[in-house]
């Protein structure tokens, strides 16, 4: 046997090695295909086979191009126990692969203690048509000439195949646990794909001896506004029945896994006849009796309160909002038997006679369960007639009745009469905000919209502009976030971005079958980074304080631009491992 033969078969031999992998049936859905102009000339200098490395959790890596020529092996990072950190992953191939999966050691260290690999949260990104800022807010087109691809849905998938000339992220996350002993962890982790060998990364991860709040204990206020109607539609189940909430439970326990304080609540029926994915359906059923007089209907908001208190999803309820989508009303009138329509467009004493019956049965109903003291009215400043006049109403009819005015600049005529506020943060200062809560409780919270082009939480931003909204409230000494995109998914969300009314993303911020996103995940990282300071600022001297404002200062939007939130967040980071560790 020459030596040709021998080397072809010990290639044979060591392949079939490689590959002692269990075959997986990898059901998925297709991916939409942005072809680039030409191709990436890098493709040719590219050796065959799978190719990896980490990569930066605040880049997005193109489909189709050759993310880079240095490739990363090993990582090190650090961590407070109870605290989750994100990786991500870059796998590339110039010929189509079969069944590539990353298979991970557990994390141990010198002592012998391990972090298991049930913590190693492992997930494909997928790439979704996305398109661009444009003019921000208001109607678009959803033209050929802007959209392209951007990795962001992260798939629960245990493998994926990979066409050639093509690039595949992966997300990790990594759980502390919160009895971690800290010290330094290693591990590793093996990309495997069907005939060719194996790739191996490795980490060394530093716990650091903090520890972060658990959830129940964090002092964030995230209120992520829900949309349980587009959970009903994708699953094709109906609205508020068995199966719609058993639907909703994963979805809800994500929220409450990561901090969520709110749950959102509809009182009015959306007035579209063509349904779609974010089209409000009221929780309180409208009836008007054969004697004129009007009866609502709780049962359905009662359950959906105590099923979100049972996610524990209970410090706070927001009822959306005073006046219906569009200002038009549907409600079954019991005399004929049908659904009617009526205007609420116009002040006047009927729409006012109407309201007070609304909110006075709505108001006897809370108090009864117990949940007055806990519930708002959301009031925003966006087609709403003025501001000032619904609010004295509410304060002069329902004085019960919390108040969360949503608007995207500082109203202080109007802080007395809200105890939540929500801001837009070009209109927010760290002076207006500490000046505020020196004289007035109110709760306040910084409000995402498609006002700003960035920092923001679209597709298409980059990652550390999510992460930038924790810092950015610690930096303000705002309570917390206030969003109203979780889920109004379009028609086909995994595919497809792009909406006709904001940027692409805008409407969401996880995606069908509760995968998460970049997106999410980055603003959880953010969320964290808010908690440590609030831990850390308490046994700081005056030094290292100063040191720490200094930065915080920087956190402005009137002052960024493409790299200046993954630049301030991360000489924060350091700041924090340094302080951490004194």
């Amino acid at each position: 046997m020459n030596r040709i033969h021998i080397t072809i078969l010990l290639a044979l031999f060591l392949t079939a090695c490689y590959n002692q992998r269990p075959k997986l049936e990898i059901k998925t859905y297709k991916e939409a295909e942005i072809m680039p102009d030409a191709e990436d000339l890098l493709w040719e200098k590219t050796g065959r086979g799978l190719h990896a490395s980490f990569g930066s959790t605040d880049m997005r890596y193109s489909k189709y191009q050759v993310p880079m020529e240095i490739v990363v092996k090993d990582m090190e990072l650090s961590a407070w126990r109870g605290e989750r950190i994100n990786m991500q992953l870059v796998l590339w191939t110039v010929s189509d692969l079969k069944q590539v999966e990353c298979v991970w050691q557990p994390l141990v260290n010198e002592s012998g203690d391990s972090i298991i690999t049930d913590n190693i949260n492992t997930r494909f990104i997928r790439y979704v048509v996305a398109d661009e800022y444009k003019n921000g807010c208001g109607l678009r087109s959803n033209d050929l000439e802007s959209a392209h691809l951007e990795p962001d849905v992260l798939d629960n998938l245990s493998a994926m195949d990979m066409a050639g000339k093509t690039v595949r992220p992966v997300w990790i996350c990594i759980d502390v646990p919160q009895t971690a002993q800290p010290g330094i962890y290693s591990s590793s982790v093996k990309i495997y794909s069907k005939m060719n060998s194996p790739q191996e990364l490795r980490i060394k991860l530093y716990v650091q001896d903090r520890t972060i709040p658990s959830i129940a204990n964090r002092e964030f206020h995230l209120n992520l506004k829900q949309n349980p109607l587009a959970i009903a539609l994708w699953h094709d189940v109906k609205p508020w029945s068995e199966e719609h909430f058993e639907a909703m439970k994963p979805y809800m326990q994500l929220l409450a896994k990561s901090g969520q304080k709110s749950v959102s609540c509809l009182l009015y029926e959306g007035v579209s006849e063509d349904v779609t994915f974010n089209t409000p359906t009221s929780m309180i059923k409208w009836s008007k009796t054969s004697d004129g007089n009007w009866k609502f209907d709780f049962s359905i908001l009662e359950r959906w309160i105590r099923y979100m208190d049972a996610m524990g999803i209970n410090k706070h309820i927001n009822l959306y909002s005073i006046l219906p989508l569009n200002k038009q009303l549907f409600y079954h009138n019991e005399i004929n038997g049908t659904n009617t329509l009526i205007s609420l467009q116009e002040d006047s004493d009927a729409r006012r006679k109407i309201l007070k019956a609304y909110f006075s049965n709505l108001s006897q109903f809370l108090t009864e369960q117990g949940w007055m003291d806990k519930t708002s009215i959301v009031i925003e400043d966006k087609n709403q007639e003025n501001l000032a006049d619904f609010i004295y109403w509410m304060r002069k009819y329902e004085p019960e009745f919390q108040i969360t005015l949503i608007t995207k600049r500082y109203r202080p005529e109007l802080l007395d009469s809200v105890q939540h506020l929500g801001l837009s943060a070009q209109y927010i200062t760290a002076e207006s905000m500490i000046e505020m809560k020196k004289t007035d409780d109110t709760k306040t919270s910084l409000t995402i919209d498609c006002s700003l082009e960035r920092p923001n939480l679209f597709t298409f931003s980059s990652p550390s502009e999510a992460a930038w909204f924790g810092w950015f409230a610690a930096a303000h000494r705002l309570d917390g976030l206030y969003y109203s995109g979780f889920n109004d998914w379009t028609a086909e969300p995994l595919i497809d971005g792009r909406t006709t009314d904001a940027p692409s993303g805008a409407n969401s911020l996880i995606y069908p079958d509760c995968r998460s996103s970049v997106r999410f995940e980055k603003l959880m990282e953010g969320i964290q980074d808010y908690e440590k300071l609030n831990l850390l600022e308490k046994d700081l001297t005056s030094i290292q304080l100063e040191e720490l404002h200094k930065l915080q200062s920087r956190f402005t939007v009137h002052r960024m631009d493409d790299n200046e939130a993954a630049i301030v967040v991360r000489k924060g980071r350091e700041i924090i491992n340094r302080l951490s560790d004194l």
